[in-house]
């Protein structure tokens, strides 16, 4: 099988030269072991260089900073304020679970957003246990909602 097209590869990579075997097409393998014995190295000046790439740098994520506690406490009371309509609503037996879920999805989409202010307060400060024991009561009621706990048969 003879593979077409591998010349061109040879000819991208070094610069045209005359090939010697081809040019006389009748040099006998000694003559051309000879040429090369006496030219052990020759020094090939037209091989392209590859280019280098430039260093890639990796990316870094850097954590969400609230710009003071004020963010973090009006992220907070709108959480709240989800849980209490939330509470609410389940306190009405004509309230269905349909007319909820648009509630809960809420409620858990502010608990994602709220997980990332979490993580960039300090231990000693008491936000972070408030922020904390609050994600914790909206975490299980998304799980318990999901979960059909509120189901009535």
């Amino acid at each position: 099988m003879k593979i077409h097209g591998s010349d061109e590869i040879s000819k991208s990579i070094y610069c045209d030269k005359t090939d010697k075997n081809k040019a006389s097409g009748k040099a006998d393998f000694a003559n051309i072991l000879k040429e090369r014995v006496e030219k052990p190295f020759p020094q090939i000046d037209c091989i392209q260089s590859a280019t280098l790439v430039s260093s890639l740098h990796p990316v870094q994520m850097s954590a969400i900073y609230p710009q003071d506690k004020s963010q973090t406490v009006d992220r907070l009371g709108a959480l709240l304020d989800l849980l209490d309509a939330y509470r609410q609503k389940l306190a009405h037996p004509q309230t269905s679970l349909k007319d909820i879920h648009p509630l809960i999805s809420a409620i858990g989409k502010e608990t994602e957003k709220m997980e990332a202010a979490l993580e960039t307060l300090s231990e000693e400060d008491e936000l972070k246990h408030i922020v904390n024991q609050t994600l914790v009561t909206a975490s299980l009621e998304v799980i318990k909602f999901n979960r059909g706990d509120y189901i009535t048969s």
